[in-house]
């Protein structure tokens, strides 16, 4: 018979000598890096030789050879002002009034004159046979049918509501 053995804690909790082997391991590798860099401080490493650039005798020679440029005087140009003579003012002359065309009258198209010439009753009978009116009278037919008039005299539709 085996015996089952439960553990009375999380696993994510840590044990005390798992806390003090990484302090130890910690403390190791702060050593370590102290050490190496006090030992590479004290190591003395030989002075680098600079490199001296080479030039070629060519390139030497026409260094050597050139001549010194010589800055171009420059002379301001003369400039003459000229004498400016003041033009007499003219009086600006006065603008024409535009002349407005009038324009004339249109009379009133075919539909417009229809449109005046009917009467509010004719309107009326118009939108009964199409439009919103032609809908309220079959709404209103199927408010009184009995179905519906038997749902809107009940009060509440279920019961839940009543104790």
């Amino acid at each position: 018979m085996s015996v089952m053995t439960h553990r009375l804690e999380l696993p994510w909790n840590t044990a005390h000598w798992e806390d003090r082997q990484f302090r130890r391991l910690q403390i190791v590798m702060l050593g370590a890096a102290l050490l190496l860099g006090v030992v590479l401080s004290l190591v003395e490493l030989p002075p680098q030789e600079r490199f001296t650039r080479v030039t070629p005798p060519r390139l030497a020679k026409l260094i050597l050879e050139r001549r010194p440029i010589k800055p171009v005087e420059r002379k301001p140009p003369e400039v003459e002002i000229p004498v400016v003579k003041p033009k007499p003012v003219a009086k600006p002359k006065p603008k024409p009034k535009p002349v407005v065309k009038k324009r004339p009258k249109r009379e009133p198209s075919k539909v417009a004159k229809k449109a005046k010439k009917s009467d509010p009753a004719a309107a009326r009978r118009k939108a009964r046979q199409s439009g919103l009116l032609a809908v309220a009278d079959e709404l209103a037919e199927l408010r009184s049918a009995p179905a519906v008039s038997s749902v809107a005299s009940s009060r509440s539709l279920s019961k839940a509501g009543n104790k």
